[in-house]
């Protein structure tokens, strides 16, 4: 079993990571699946602009 402090996000990270992306999630009215699928979609067109 987990420590209490992290929470899973398709993969385990630190509580305090949680509650970061979480609150952006928040203020931007996303879920936090919907917002972490953005960041990921933004990093990778980022990377391939850049290459």
């Amino acid at each position: 079993m987990r420590n209490k402090d992290f929470k899973r996000i398709n993969m385990w990270v630190d509580l305090t990571l949680y509650n970061k992306i979480k609150q952006n999630a928040d203020n931007s009215y996303l879920r936090v699946s919907t917002y972490i699928r953005q960041l990921i979609q933004q990093a990778i067109n980022n990377n391939i602009i850049k290459n």
